[in-house]
């Protein structure tokens, strides 16, 4: 009687990357509060994803490029023997409108759905950090008088400066920001200090153009 020879492989390899995964997965989610997948892109780089969208987007070679303060996972495609960017969060969000991708944390390698929404010009704006080397303080729309030695504070809305009031304080200053941009600006605000509520400093003086919302804000120093 002949002996059956039977040949059972396991791909090791496969296997104990799956039990990696599966564990660096619960590990993300303990810390962060959520599961998410790294793709590797250039200049050491690394664009954050869903897990459901990795293997899709995985499959091409992307890049990291410099857009403001921060980064942005593209790719090029050849249509015709012309050249078309691909931007991750777009494909992410399967959408190719008129309307902006705009990463609510600021980081443009973020691209979690939750951390994605669709957003005007405008909206997309408000949602941005202040530039590097502007002006005096490091809080948005903040700057520092150098003649009354006062922090400045003005906001910008619908292509207008409006001047908020000018403070003693560079943290008051700060915080007077806050309150108008979340009365301006809702959802997409971003602010300086964006873990705290409560009171905030009132608003010291308003442009004569500024918008009727900041009216209640509006108090007289002495």
């Amino acid at each position: 009687m002949s002996k059956l020879n039977v040949n059972f492989q396991i791909p090791y390899p496969t296997l104990i990357e799956t039990i990696f995964v599966y564990f660096l997965l619960r590990y993300r989610k303990w810390k962060y509060g959520h599961s998410f997948r790294r793709i590797k892109l250039t200049q050491n780089k690394y664009a954050i994803v869903d897990v459901e969208d990795f293997e899709t987007l995985n499959q091409y070679k992307w890049f990291a490029s410099k857009g403001g303060n921060t980064f942005y996972a593209r790719r090029t495609i050849y249509i015709n023997g012309k050249g078309k960017l691909v931007q991750m969060h777009r494909a992410v969000m399967k959408y190719n409108g008129e309307l902006f991708i705009d990463h609510i944390d600021g980081n443009g390698l973020n691209n979690r759905k939750a951390n994605l929404r669709t957003a005007t010009r405008e909206e997309n704006k408000h949602n941005s950090r202040k530039r590097r080397g502007m002006a005096d303080s490091k809080y948005i729309g903040v700057t520092l008088d150098k003649k009354t030695k006062r922090w400045r504070v003005r906001i910008g809305y619908k292509g207008k400066r409006i001047f908020l009031g000018n403070f003693d304080d560079e943290i008051e200053a700060a915080k007077a920001y806050d309150e108008a941009a979340k009365e301006l600006y809702g959802e997409f605000a971003k602010l300086n200090y964006p873990d705290e509520s409560g009171s905030a400093p009132a608003i010291s003086s308003l442009s004569p153009d500024a918008p009727a919302v900041l009216r209640p804000l509006r108090f007289s120093t002495k």
